[in-house]
């Protein structure tokens, strides 16, 4: 336990970011599971959101295909 914790407190540069890609895949979460929620409710019809939640996922995987 005191060795983690001793790893823990040596690499603050590294948890700091590891810490901020957490923050940023949450948000990112987040708001692709409440727009079409909320593009639902102010009337958008369900095939639309579908559709256009299926482009930007395909959009996401092209992205990270090519980057790797």
């Amino acid at each position: 336990m005191l060795d983690f914790l001793k790893v823990y407190k040596k690499d603050t540069e590294l948890n700091n970011f590891y810490i901020s890609i957490f923050i940023r895949i949450l948000g990112i979460s987040l708001i692709s599971i409440f727009i079409p929620i909320y593009l639902y409710q102010i009337g958008y019809n369900i095939d639309i959101l579908l559709n256009k939640i299926n482009k930007l996922c395909t959009s996401f995987v092209y992205m990270w295909k090519n980057n790797s």
